[in-house]
């Protein structure tokens, strides 16, 4: 299995940047912070500047903070291991060295609301930040790989009330309890929700046989559409945009399986469910998902699809008492550093992903020891496992030196992070008495 860059980030200090990343859209714009110590070298100035995909960003020692608004354009790198190459001058009269880090790293996720800590991790195609209903936000899947799965196994509800915002022009799964984390190995679900073929939304339990009702209309409209499921005393039923379209009154009760959550997959394509989706996965976008035990009435239904926003919507929700909540309105910039489970009640994994990461940055250049006052440090070095160990290199003044990075993946690969975003911030910090830091997001998707 090998690295694929999905968007990238990087950081840089003393002098240096570099970055890179591909995936979808652009990058974000970069911020250079100055400190002015005492200067180790003497009298002279100190200044960076970096060159990633054409682009220029620079600031000196003059300057306390420097903002390059311009965005970056991805770069793709799909070999093994991923190569990015990024340019680095010392804009002043000084050289320095320069010590490369990953301070922050952890795994792209979708965060619960609740407080219960129901985290979801990131897997495949996925992206923050789509267009949402309700003025909000998204995330948009992509049909084929992109999913969320649950790091926490629950107990499911024999009564239930499930609800999301969805939309899409295909078929595919939209949320499912199952009793493994990921995509493989799943032998059992329940309380699922998917649109079948004809664009009809599907809701499955399993309380001992597969028991399932369906929409007399379909909803792969391209539309946004609020969806809630409940199973309880009164029946089994659909809620869809402000009125019940489906009852089932002799289905009263789900299977109550102890598994993991998971947003846009589900494993309705085994044999036995009538009518299942085209895909296992979403080809669409959702927002707002949330899980209830108990029905929630009309009333509570309504209120929460006549929000005049996401954030009214998300108050009702939580109000309503919300066993786990899912926005959806992430920014994919806020790393999961817990545990992940490698199966239902087996073991978990610590440093998920980051410890599965090598990154080895080379100069092109070499040290000009002695006569530019460098300490002869190493011209390549790995940072082993996105860890915190620290390279150091040595950029001289005034000429460009060619840094590149090449990302290799540990072997071999728990297949629960097959797919997984490792996110987080590189760092290159100057060991000088001046020091400047640029920062950019990484965005590495293992596969």
């Amino acid at each position: 299995m090998g690295w694929r860059l999905r968007r990238g980030l990087l950081g840089v200090g003393a002098m240096l940047l570099f970055a890179a990343l591909v995936g979808f859209g652009s990058l974000p714009s970069w911020t250079i912070s100055t400190s002015n110590a005492a200067n180790g070298f003497g009298a002279g100035t100190l200044g960076l500047s970096d060159t990633v995909a054409g682009i220029t960003c620079s600031a000196t020692a003059a300057s306390p903070a420097a903002t390059c608004s311009t965005s970056l354009a991805p770069v793709t790198a799909s070999a093994t291991p991923s190569s990015i190459a990024a340019s680095v001058t010392s804009n002043g009269t000084l050289g320095a060295n320069v010590g490369i880090s990953a301070p922050v790293c952890g795994l792209a996720q979708a965060q619960d609301a609740t407080g219960g800590g129901d985290t979801m991790i990131a897997h495949g195609g996925v992206i923050y930040q789509a267009a949402g209903p309700l003025g909000g936000s998204a995330i948009a899947l992509d049909g084929t790989t992109g999913y969320f799965g649950g790091v926490n196994a629950v107990s499911g509800s024999s009564s239930f009330t499930e609800i999301a915002w969805f939309e899409t022009t295909g078929s595919g799964s939209i949320m499912s309890l199952a009793n493994a984390p990921g995509d493989t190995g799943v032998t059992s679900s329940d309380q699922m929700l998917w649109l079948d073929s004809r664009g009809r939304l599907v809701a499955g339990i399993f309380p001992g046989t597969r028991d399932e009702i369906i929409s007399p209309k379909s909803y792969n409209n391209g539309a946004w559409n609020f969806v809630a499921v409940t199973v309880g005393p009164a029946g089994f039923s659909f809620y869809v945009d402000g009125a019940t379209v489906k009852t089932d009154k002799f289905m009263t009760t789900a299977g109550s399986l102890s598994g993991y959550w998971h947003l846009g997959w589900s494993d309705a394509l085994q044999a036995g469910w009538a009518d299942p989706p085209a895909s296992a996965f979403f080809p669409g976008s959702l927002a707002g998902v949330g899980v209830f035990s108990g029905v929630l009435t009309g009333t509570e239904l309504n209120t929460m699809y006549g929000s005049a926003s996401m954030a009214a919507y998300s108050s009702a929700v939580l109000a309503d008492g919300a066993l786990a909540y899912w926005p959806l309105q992430d920014t994919g910039s806020v790393p999961y550093t817990g545990t992940v489970p490698e199966a239902l009640g087996g073991a978990t994994l610590t440093a998920p992903g980051c410890s599965q990461a090598e990154v080895t940055a080379s100069l092109a250049g070499t040290c000009l020891y002695p006569a530019s006052g460098c300490t002869a440090p190493a011209s390549s070095g790995t940072i082993a496992g996105l860890a915190t160990e620290s390279p150091t290199f040595f950029v001289p003044a005034g000429t460009p030196e060619g840094l590149t990075l090449d990302y290799a993946e540990k072997t071999p690969l728990p297949t629960v992070l097959v797919g997984v975003h490792v996110i987080g911030t590189l760092a290159v910090d100057g060991v000088e008495g001046w020091q400047e830091t640029l920062l950019h997001p990484f965005d590495i998707e293992l596969t």
